[in-house]
């Protein structure tokens, strides 16, 4: 039997489940007290053998402790943390309209120039804000990095962030995900600023090309090459838009094997994805775009040159100018627990059902280097906006489209397009989660349903066989 929604935790009432992983809750909640949304997350301590149940409750503490000290406007913000003697610890933190990361490459696959630089300079940001205080991330990767309605990037789930000082990685444990995780967190449990900046590199490989760095369904397969092989460049892999040859070089040297050969920072990363695109005349000089202005207006972009103009006139004619969702999304991404590629990706969609539409503005789109908003993806059950987000603009605030109509009135969702392969394999992943789920907890017609459609996801899963036989061997009694 499936657990109950509870209509209240602490103070707050819940309004529905989000999503749910392998350690933990996510609700979207209303703060009565001072009259806003939340999102509030639980972890499921009880379920957890007393040594372990320990280990993730310091963790969970860490983890406010850690989070209440990041204010930066691309770092969600954490807003309260509490106990309730029926659900266990929770913690409470901004309620993000938009689309995760993940979701905004599922739906149009990889970002363009512009947005693929936006994207790693807001990054390097939270980052550098994050580190700036002594705090970690551990976990970066794109589901962790909600992409607002504004079109701007927030860091989430510092679920597995953690101080230098606190030490909880223990031998046959690994806080994070494997694909987007440094060498030496694989091999020595070693985090710090490096590391981080590597899973960066991973996030903007993946973003560039649309493929991951290290794919694979194997975590001790995917492990073996984080640590021992070099990806190829991400412009041999592409399916996207044009990945001049610097900044190949710019993510490879982030995901470089030894810490002391990546860039100096996150901020050295990013600027160096940002020269190699201006140097190939993809985009062009940049002035610094303030957070309180991220989208130049037309009137105030510059002009390329006509050489500039011809050259990429067919690169600039496939630049999507995409609409943004009309409707609102809470996000909510939790922790992860012992190393398990099947589990990690439990917790990457914690608002499933993500629909939109993409139109073109009818106005002209801007010049290449007027930074565009993120695409942005409409959910299924879409929740009105905030009181506060209805409030009219500042007279001078920054269109998040330059010259932008009102989007047209939308039109009957198209029919869904067919699975790509990362989004097969990671519901393949999620079925095989609540197989070992279901059969812990006896329910073997639910485990076998969930492992008939992990078969047909993926038949290549290398689980399947010993799932399928575990259940045969609960229904014989063995």
């Amino acid at each position: 039997m499936l657990e109950e929604t509870p209509s209240k935790i602490g103070r707050y009432s819940i309004v529905r489940k989000l999503g749910e992983g392998a350690m933990g809750c996510v609700y979207l909640a209303e703060d009565g007290d001072l009259d806003r949304r939340v999102a509030l997350k639980t972890i499921k301590a009880r379920e957890l053998d007393p040594e372990r149940r320990v280990a993730f409750l310091e963790r969970f503490r860490n983890e406010a402790r850690a989070a209440a000290k990041l204010h930066h406007p691309h770092i969600v913000h954490v807003y309260d943390v509490g106990l309730d003697p029926e659900v266990g610890p929770y913690l409470v933190f901004e309620y993000v309209p938009g689309a995760t990361l993940k979701q905004v490459l599922r739906k149009h696959g990889p970002l363009e120039p512009a947005q693929l630089t936006k994207l790693a300079r807001q990054m390097a940001e939270g980052l550098a804000a994050a580190h700036s205080v002594g705090i970690i991330h551990r976990d970066l990767k794109p589901d962790n990095l909600l992409i607002t309605e504004n079109g701007d990037v927030k860091l989430a789930d510092f679920g597995v962030a953690r101080l230098p000082d606190a030490h909880l990685t223990r031998e046959g444990q690994f806080l994070g995900t494997p694909c987007y995780a440094a060498p030496e967190t694989l091999t020595e449990g070693r985090y710090g600023e490096a590391s981080d900046l590597y899973s960066m590199a991973a996030v903007l490989y993946e973003a560039a090309c649309g493929k991951r760095a290290f794919p694979g369904d194997d975590a001790v397969g995917v492990a073996h090459r984080v640590v021992t092989e070099m990806p190829p460049p991400p412009s041999e892999v592409s399916d996207g838009p044009i990945i001049p040859e610097g900044v190949d070089e710019a993510i490879l040297a982030g995901l470089a094997k030894r810490p002391e050969d990546r860039p100096a920072s996150p901020h050295a990363l990013a600027r160096a994805i940002r020269e190699a695109y201006v140097g190939a005349d993809v985009l062009l000089p940049e002035t610094r775009i303030s957070e309180d202005a991220p989208f130049l207006p037309a009137s105030a972009a510059p002009t390329p040159p006509p050489s500039f103009r011809r050259k990429h006139l067919r690169f600039a004619s496939l630049l999507p100018w995409l609409v943004m969702g009309l409707g609102t999304i809470a996000f909510a991404i939790f922790g992860l627990g012992v190393f398990s590629v099947e589990e990690s990706s439990v917790s990457a969609d914690a608002s499933q059902g993500v629909r939109g539409e993409v139109g073109k503005l009818d106005a002209e789109p801007p010049p290449l280097d007027a930074t565009p908003p993120l695409p942005d993806a409409e959910p299924a059950d879409a929740e009105p906006a905030d009181a506060e987000s209805d409030a009219e603009p500042p007279a001078d605030a920054e269109p998040p489209f330059p010259d932008a109509e009102a989007p047209p009135s939308p039109e009957p969702p198209p029919k869904p397009a067919p699975l790509d392969p990362i989004e097969r394999e990671e519901l393949a992943k999620e079925a095989i989660f609540e197989v070992r789920r279901a059969i812990a907890k006896g329910q073997l017609e639910k485990a076998e349903e969930a492992l008939d459609r992990a078969a047909a996801l993926d038949p290549g899963l290398k689980s399947i066989a010993e799932l399928r036989a575990e259940i045969a061997r609960r229904r014989d009694g063995l």
